[in-house]
Parts: structure tokens; C-alpha cells; sequence
């Protein structure tokens, strides 16, 4: 890359570090847990829908029903809980840039006694990603109770059911 290109504030070290140890997260993340637990989810999906065919088909019938509410609450929940936005992200890129130059320039920092200027700007700059994880978390606390609140629902009616088909035709 031409020398002019570190320049720009976007293409600094800090920012071009930060950048990749979040992409390197975000491939990791998604070429082994993301894969491999989408396989699992419908392996284990196709088997239970066969095995409950084959012992009470009128339970499965239910459950085939009530599967989209479950994917649906399922989905959304994963949607708020997986990752940081590109405002964190953002936010993250200018706190690295602000902590690779004073590291750079650590002599400076040093002999002008600015440690705790540097410091201080450090934690404004943290400020905004600190706020934005904490509204992140609450709304993905959220959907994880609702999605949660969908399942077990689903699972009590379910039982519910099967009970009743049990009391009616024991057979």
C-alpha cells in the first residue's frame, strides 16, 4: 500500500488491528460453532420429527404446527444476541487508535506527564461501546426470555396434549 494510505484515520495501525482481530473472530465463529450447530439442529429436527411419527402422530401433528412459532421466536432471539454492531465496532476502532499512539509515542506521553490525559480520553472513548453492550444486552436478555417463554409454552401444551391423548385412547 502506498504511504499516504496509513494517513487516513480509517487505515492507521490501530484501526487496521483492531479490524482484524474481529474479523478473525467473526470467520472463526462462523466457519466451526455456526456450521456445525446448524448440522446438529437438523439432524437432531429430521430424527425426533421421524421417531415422534412413529410412536403418536396426532402429538406430532401439534408440534409440526407450533414448530414455525418456535423457529421464528428462535430466530429473533439469535438476531439480538449474536455479535456487536457496527457502532461498537466503530467505537472500539477509535479507543485502539487513541491507545496504539500513545504506545507509540509512549516518551512523550511520558515525559509531558500526560498518563492520565491519555487514560481519561481512553475511557470517554469507551464510554459510547460500554452504552451501546448494555442496550445490546438488555434487548438480547429480552428475546432470550421470550424465546425461552415460546419454547416452554409450546412444551406445556404439548405435554398437555399427549396427556389428553393418553387419557382418551390409552391403547
Amino acid at each position: 500500500m502506498p504511504v499516504p494510505w496509513y494517513d487516513i484515520p480509517r487505515n492507521n495501525a490501530g484501526t487496521l488491528t483492531a479490524r482484524l482481530s474481529t474479523d478473525c473472530q467473526l470467520v472463526n465463529t462462523v466457519t466451526t460453532t455456526t456450521v456445525s450447530i446448524m448440522i446438529q439442529n437438523i439432524s437432531t429436527l429430521i430424527a425426533g420429527i421421524i421417531i415422534a411419527f412413529v410412536h403418536e402422530w396426532r402429538t406430532s401433528l401439534v408440534a409440526l404446527g407450533l414448530l414455525p412459532l418456535m423457529i421464528i421466536s428462535g430466530a429473533i432471539q439469535m438476531a439480538f444476541s449474536t455479535g456487536f454492531s457496527d457502532k461498537t465496532d466503530a467505537a472500539y476502532k477509535d479507543s485502539s487508535n487513541l491507545i496504539m499512539e500513545a504506545m507509540v509515542n509512549i516518551r512523550t506521553v511520558s515525559s509531558f506527564g500526560y498518563e492520565g490525559i491519555v487514560a481519561k480520553r481512553y475511557d470517554e472513548k469507551m464510554e459510547e461501546p460500554y452504552r451501546l453492550a448494555v442496550k445490546k444486552g438488555n434487548a438480547s436478555g429480552f428475546f432470550f426470555g421470550l424465546s425461552q417463554l415460546v419454547m416452554f409454552t409450546i412444551f406445556g401444551i404439548l405435554f398437555y396434549l399427549g396427556a389428553l391423548f393418553v387419557r382418551d385412547n390409552p391403547g
